[in-house]
């Protein structure tokens, strides 16, 4: 994004999104939404980046999850960038001993990066969560 593009901020619906990620992408599993603490303890992203954010993580049994982050500043989105690929980098050291069947998802999730917006989308279904992603403005 060149410099004179201010006047096409995005503005992307996250609650939609989630919602949308979780009934049509996760209906292999249960998601749980978690908090600020938790959050920074698993992606190490400091809250006071961010002006909104959902992070939905399974119940273990597979390693879906959704995490979609609005930084308070467009120079926020690479530290949640390296959160991001922090945390599935975590998960797929932990899943490769006790569910491998688990890590291809985690490998070919791709991470959505738009304006002051960044998201990620864990699932079996890598090709329904780029049609959403790009509904929702990503």
């Amino acid at each position: 994004s060149g410099c004179g593009s201010e006047e096409e901020t995005v503005v992307i619906d996250i609650d939609g999104l989630v919602t949308e990620l979780t009934e049509t992408v996760m209906t292999d599993d249960i998601l749980t939404e978690i908090d600020g603490d938790y959050m920074s303890e698993l992606y190490g992203i400091n809250v006071d980046l961010l002006a909104d954010y959902h992070v939905l993580l399974s119940s273990g049994a597979t390693a879906n999850e959704i995490a979609v982050f609005e930084c308070k500043e467009e120079s926020g989105t690479e530290t949640v960038q390296e959160g991001i690929e922090m945390r599935i980098q975590d998960q797929i050291d932990s899943y490769s001993s006790y569910g491998p069947q688990e890590v291809p998802k985690l490998e070919s999730a791709e991470i959505y990066v738009r304006d002051t917006y960044v998201a990620v989308c864990v699932s079996s279904d890598d090709a329904a969560v780029d049609e959403i992603m790009e509904e929702y403005g990503f």
